[in-house]
């Protein structure tokens, strides 16, 4: 399978690898978006450093905004992290970013290199307090 899940305390973190499709992605959204712990999250880790392939079109991404888009009543504040050093994959998540916001969401975003830059980033947030 592509993609682990792990529930965290106060969020999620996915670990993503081989080649990731839209069919996939798309139960990580419903993961999120599907699970009362939804509500209570203070963040997410999207792990996609070992990612060989993201067969995902701009199209879809685009969708997936429009998705987590419809949250932005209820769900105003939530970190999310993503990991990746692939320049595709960066490309893609830059994507769902800037379509994320130009809808409304206000969650923060950001991209790292590594896994512990994440984590130190996500930590280091009043909201965990």
């Amino acid at each position: 399978m592509p993609h682990k899940t792990s529930w965290e305390q106060e969020g999620i973190y996915w670990c993503c690898d081989n080649i990731v499709t839209f069919e996939e992605a798309n139960e990580i959204i419903n993961e999120l978006l599907g699970n009362a712990r939804f509500d209570s999250l203070k963040y997410f880790i999207l792990d996609a450093t070992d990612i060989k392939q993201l067969d995902i079109t701009k199209t879809e991404v685009d969708i997936f905004s429009a998705i987590t888009s419809s949250t932005r009543s209820y769900k105003s504040v939530l970190k999310c992290a993503f990991v990746s050093e692939d320049k595709s994959v960066r490309m893609l998540i830059d994507r769902y970013i800037e379509t994320s916001t130009k809808l409304g969401i206000t969650w923060e975003f950001k991209i790292f290199n590594h896994i512990k830059e994440a984590r130190k980033w996500i930590a280091s947030f009043d909201t965990f307090q």
